[in-house]
């Protein structure tokens, strides 16, 4: 695991619950459409969950940048914890993180 990975913050806001969006995408096996449509709602879940620093979107935009997903998927665990666990593991994960890079790579993460 890179150092970016576990160098997530203690203090971070942590959103609990999973939208009903993602838990569509998730109940239809779009994981790759729901990380894309996930990844762009990121600042505006960061908000919800009384995180308005901008420190955390440019945390998880450095990430995204270096392209290390296991960083990422570390971000992504510790600020929305039960998202992670909605989405099971190999495959489907992989495809969750594609959708946020995709969005990532169409400015669609920022605030």
């Amino acid at each position: 695991m890179s150092n970016q990975a576990a160098c997530v913050c203690e203090t971070a806001a942590v959103y609990e619950g999973v939208p009903v969006f993602f838990r569509a995408f998730v109940l239809r096996r779009e994981l790759g459409a729901g990380g894309y449509h996930f990844g762009g709602a990121t600042p505006g879940m960061l908000w919800r969950a009384g995180d308005d620093d901008e420190a955390a979107i440019d945390d998880l935009q450095d990430r995204l940048r270096a392209g290390d997903r296991l960083a990422v998927l570390a971000w992504y665990k510790v600020r929305f914890p039960s998202v992670l666990a909605a989405i099971p593991m190999g495959w489907q994960r992989r495809e969750f993180l594609n959708g946020v890079f995709q969005a990532y790579d169409e400015d669609r993460i920022n605030l």
